[in-house]
């Protein structure tokens, strides 16, 4: 029986088609000395934008994972959409999500129990298009060598309704990622007064400071904020820059933010999950 698939939909445009391209460009992003850490993040914030632009700022969060890659993961994408009108947060029906690196497969047991729970909905139009769950794959790609996921693209909702599904996912081993860019259009100057203010707000889980206009992942990532400080993590900036840092202009930027969520027993931490 063949696969029933998720194709790419930037592939071309916020990265290489070229998959022997793609993976030279994602191992330069990547390389660099080794992350000494004992405590590896569960949790990332990383932005989504073309690679030339954002993807150094997305390799600082990755690299934390890399020693990771020998283990089968799970890992659970919240992105924002850019292209609808969306109340729900939302899952693909597909066995299998394809980047020019290959097929990724969805968890589609995890992504029925959710459904059966109430808290997504499966519409598949919503991912036709968008590229902010997308431009984190290839990079999941690289570092990990077995690995499924369960993309959410997650609409106007409130604070609560994202923190159920944290709730409901995190069993201490899963990992998780906030897909957001920062500032949208804003002189160079102007977004790194305004890119600061927002990365000191996540730092200080002060997730009811932050605006929509300051985060276009604001609906994951103030769920993510609540969540993390109901359960006393540790947020930890990587990264701050903006488009004119790596390949743009510095007269209409985008910020862009790394960030690592760890809680107080990282390393092997296991706790029963609710599906």
């Amino acid at each position: 029986m063949s696969l029933s698939l998720k194709l790419p939909n930037v592939a071309g445009t916020f990265y290489d088609s070229d998959p022997l391209r793609l993976k030279k460009m994602l191992l330069e992003f990547l390389d660099g000395p080794p992350v000494l850490d004992k405590k590896k993040p569960r949790m990332l914030i990383a932005p989504h934008a073309g690679y030339i632009y954002s993807g150094p700022i997305a390799a600082s969060a990755y690299k934390l994972w890399a020693e990771l890659g020998t283990k089968k993961q799970e890992v659970v994408i919240l992105s924002p959409t850019h292209y609808h009108h969306l109340s729900a947060i939302v899952s693909l029906d597909a066995d299998a999500y394809q980047t020019p690196l290959g097929n990724i497969p969805l968890n589609k047991e995890l992504i029925a129990q959710l459904m059966s729970k109430g808290l997504i909905e499966i519409r598949p139009e919503i991912f036709e298009a968008e590229h902010a769950l997308e431009v984190h794959l290839p990079f999941l790609q690289i570092i990990f060598n077995n690995f499924s996921i369960i993309p959410l693209i997650v609409g106007q909702v409130d604070a609560a309704s994202v923190v159920r599904i944290l709730e409901t996912l995190d069993d201490g081993k899963r990992l998780f990622v906030v897909s957001t860019d920062l500032s949208h259009f804003h002189s160079s100057e102007k977004a790194r007064r305004i890119d600061y203010d927002t990365a000191s707000f996540i730092e200080a889980y002060q997730s009811d400071q932050l605006k929509g206009d300051m985060a276009c992942g604001f609906y994951p990532l103030r769920g993510l904020l609540d969540y993390a400080r109901a359960h006393k993590m540790i947020v930890k900036k990587l990264d701050l820059r903006n488009s004119s840092d790596t390949a743009g202009n510095p007269d209409r930027v985008v910020g862009y933010g790394a960030f690592a969520l760890y809680s107080e027993n990282d390393s092997q931490k296991t706790t029963a999950s609710k599906v």
